[in-house]
């Protein structure tokens, strides 16, 4: 395994074990270097991680051997991942080790996140169930307020319509029985889910529009990731935003999307992006810049009129003008660096052009068994995913997309139905493989496992009546120690059974923590959505399949039976509220709706439709793309751009000009962030200017600090120069003499600014940017100044860059005029420096 690179975690783990505790000179060396050693989050570490931690900081050392000290932190209450080998019987027995040594113990009990009111309900609900086991599970331990939060009473209020919002919040996701109404019917899951995501969206846009909730202090928390599509649906018809964090997305895995773009081109002939994706995939090899020449001479319409093949000799339809096609790019082809290293690649196109039209007319002609095997061999797919790394990650992949599909054929899905489901799939299974990141003004959706560590003012805890699943895999595994206990191919290993009791036990006792941990994610408020059990005795926490099952055991419940019969939609009963959301709105989840037919319009109809449409889709994706806040100045580039586009106006010599963060104008990047350097320092001097000394003393100082901070920033030669140029000609001109004559007629340097709104509609919630100057005139007017350190020569030059600069000042002067309510808008001034 070490030798193919694919040696475990936990072996990995092993073998540091090992070394630390067979070679008493590593561990010795180990130690000498280490003063102190500090592990947080202890309750999830596994055997092998204590082990190690033991023989740095807690075995016995040699004669004159030192040890670092020793410093865990963990709470066994939050320990979840049983199911990546932590394991609280060895945090028990390290604690015992600790005492042992003469460590002490210390239980931290006050919680600096959550309110009284939802500490209060974690007991109620978490206390009756956790249940202390040794080696299982934990004592409860009741949370006490932090001094900061005793006295806050969480989140209270009333929406537009009256209805209550509370900080503890439990909802019922029942579904009243259509034949008897006022009863409670057999909910299935999916209703119960469909139930849940339209509360919990309503109640999200509700906080947002009535009681200016910052979405991103609002999380989802899911136990699973199955129904997430029906959540995250309801928030986008709202027109809320969100953000999911998560594991690694199955769609988003390169053996996937390019086995979905292969299959993709089989089903539509017309998907160019599916064909682009299968050229550039590993098995076929494209090169980027064969694109181009390729759809020049119509390419992606020879592809689609491929079909056929199948027969003893015969070939597919249109594949001989493919081949000249091919022949053809490949002879008229520039020099491309790096094109030597797949040379033939139009050969692997041919071949895999060939299969594409036989496997268009198996797709129509033969069983769907037939055809899933014959994708298989002619792509190809697992051969060349088996030598890349990780193979038998990629092979699973594959194989589990081959059986979808054949599953999927075999129950006769339609194929544009299908051919849909595959475009959106990576979308809408989103990939984030990485830290959980809090995205501004958008709620936050992930499993209570990715949640851990965080808080969040509003939780919703998604489906609480899920279970964990049942049955036995074919190739169930169980660690004990060093030995492996198995389930495979209908046969059980000596230890198995008892190595999976052991884990039901775990599993069991873990699902309490979950919720444990799900709960306390809380801060103000906490609303635990689920179909409640049937009435009847609270089930143990070993019986328990679900959360449901657990918070049954709470103190103090409410009939919800006969709530639901007097149509009681919310209402308060144990220092909880209780809603039955089905009553609020009645529920469309049963039964399909069926949409009225409609005259087909004709083909010209159709086409100015689609015309009309697709303008209409251009507009929408230019102002989805708004940024959130954009930069007073980014109307003011993008002017100057179009102004370089048309003339070469910056500069006399043909040489690069430098030019500040105002212009944008030099196509040079390196130019570019040089003057953006040169037009800071510039700003800075002048934000420093002392008004009171006298301007020739002032000037020469502007002059030394300028030298100092030039030699500090190592611009270059030709940047310094232009700076000091900048700062001399503005000494030269008239301008100079107003500025140092300015004295108490300044008002502010460098101000700051933030417009609730877009420059000319350009972003969705404001515009930021700075003023340089805000001083009086004689007349007492307000002038709003902006310094350019453009090189203009003219007076052509100048009207087009004060043209360019005009969004920006309107910005600044509305900025002032609202922000400060003046009788009047200010006057805007461009003063170019280096003129």
């Amino acid at each position: 395994m070490a030798a193919r690179g694919a040696v475990t975690f936990s072996e990995l783990l092993r073998g540091a074990r090992d070394l630390l505790t067979q070679h008493p000179a590593v561990a010795a060396q180990l130690r000498a270097e280490l003063d102190q050693v500090l592990v947080d989050e202890f309750q999830d570490t596994d055997a092998l991680q204590c082990d190690i931690v033991r023989a740095i900081a807690l075995d016995e050392a040699g004669d004159g051997e030192r040890r670092p000290g020793l410093f865990v932190v963990g709470d066994p209450k939050q320990s979840i991942y049983g199911w990546r080998s932590a394991d609280l019987a060895a945090f028990e027995e390290f604690v015992k080790t600790i005492r042992g040594a003469g460590g002490q113990v210390l239980e931290l009990s006050v919680n600096f996140r959550s309110v009284p009111s939802v500490l209060d309900e974690v007991e109620r609900c978490i206390a009756p169930v956790m249940i202390e086991e040794p080696q299982v599970q934990p004592r409860f331990q009741r949370l006490v307020a932090s001094e900061a939060n005793a006295v806050a009473g969480g989140f209270h209020g009333t929406n537009a319509e009256g209805a209550p919002w509370a900080p503890v919040e439990h909802w019922v996701s029942w579904v009243q029985n259509e034949s008897k109404m006022g009863r409670p019917s057999a909910t299935r899951n999916g209703e119960a889910a469909a139930l849940e995501a339209e509360a919990f969206a309503d109640d999200v846009q509700r906080l947002r529009d009535e009681a200016g909730v910052d979405l991103s202090s609002v999380a989802l928390l899911l136990r699973s990731r199955g129904d997430l599509e029906r959540y995250l649906a309801a928030l986008r018809e709202r027109g809320i935003p969100y953000v999911v964090s998560g594991e690694k997305s199955y769609y988003g895995r390169r053996e996937v999307i390019d086995v979905i773009s292969s299959l993709r081109c089989v089903l539509d002939p017309n998907d160019h992006i599916a064909l682009v994706g299968l050229l550039r995939s590993p098995a076929v090899g494209v090169p980027d810049a064969a694109l181009i020449p390729l759809w020049a001479r119509d390419f992606p319409q020879l592809v689609g009129g491929l079909r056929g093949g199948i027969s003893e000799g015969a070939e597919p339809e249109g594949l001989s003008d493919i081949a000249r096609v091919l022949r053809e790019v490949v002879d008229t082809m520039p020099e491309v660096p790096g094109l030597e290293r797949i040379d033939g690649w139009e050969a692997s196109a041919f071949a895999a052009l060939r299969s594409l039209g036989r496997l268009r007319e198996s797709f129509e002609t033969e069983a769907p068994d037939r055809f899933v095997e014959r994708m298989r061999s002619e792509f190809a797919a697992e051969v060349s995913e088996a030598g890349r790394f990780p193979a038998a990650f990629r092979l699973a992949n594959l194989e589990r997309f081959y059986r979808d599909l054949s599953t999927d054929l075999a129950a006769g899905a339609d194929e544009q139905a299908l051919v849909r489901r595959l475009r959106t799939a990576a979308a809408s299974e989103r990939d984030a493989d990485e830290p959980v990141a809090i995205v501004e003004g958008a709620v936050q959706v992930m499993t209570i496992h990715g949640a851990k560590g965080l808080g969040f003012e509003h939780v919703y805890i998604a489906q609480s009546h899920k279970g964990s699943g049942g049955g036995v895999a074919n190739d169930a595994v169980e660690r004990v120690g060093d030995r492996i206990e198995f389930h495979l191919l209908g046969t059980d290993s000596l230890g198995y059974g008892a190595a999976t009791l052991r884990s039901g036990v775990r599993a069991a006792a873990e699902r309490v923590r979950t919720l444990y941990v799900a709960m306390t994610r809380a801060k103000s408020r906490v609303v635990v959505m689920g179909k409640w059990p049937k009435p009847g005795p609270p089930k143990s926490p070993e019986l328990a399949q679900s959360y449901a099952d657990l918070i049954q055991s709470r103190e103090d419940s409410p009939d919800l039976e006969e709530a639901m019969e007097a149509g009681d939609s919310r209402f308060e009963h144990g220092s909880a509220l209780w809603r039955l959301p089905s009553l609020e709105t009645p529920f469309k989840g049963r039964g399909r709706v069926l949409t009225p037919s409609v005259d087909v319009p004709s083909v010209e109809v159709a086409a100015e439709a689609s015309a009309a449409l697709a303008e209409h889709r251009v507009a929408a994706l230019a102002r989805m793309q708004r940024p959130l806040r954009e930069a007073a100045s980014r109307l003011t580039h993008a002017e100057l751009w179009n102004q370089r586009a048309e003339s070469d106006f910056g500069s006399d010599s043909g040489e690069d000009v430098a030019v500040t963060s105002d212009d944008g104008g030099d196509t040079s990047q390196a130019s570019r962030d040089s003057a953006m350097r040169i037009g800071t320092i510039v700003h800075a001097l002048l934000e420093e200017w002392d008004f009171e000394a006298k301007p020739d003393e002032e000037l020469n100082r502007a002059r030394v600090r300028l030298d100092q901070v030039l030699a500090r920033e190592g611009l270059g030669s030709d940047p310094a120069e232009e700076a000091r140029s900048i700062l001399e000609d503005f000494a030269k001109s008239p301008l100079f003499g107003k500025f140092a004559g300015l004295g108490g007629d300044v008002i502010a340097r460098e101000l700051p600014v933030l417009l609730p709104r877009g420059v000319e509609e350009n972003a969705l919630q404001g515009t930021a940017g700075a003023i340089d100057l805000v001083y009086r005139d004689a007349s007492g007017e307000w002038v709003v100044v902006d310094y350019k350190t453009d090189r203009v020569e003219n007076d052509g030059e100048l009207s087009a860059r004060s043209a360019a600069y005009s969004a920006q000042g309107r910005a600044y002067v509305t900025a002032l005029h609202e922000g400060l309510a003046l009788e009047r808008p200010p006057r805007f001034e461009l003063w170019f420096l280096a003129a």
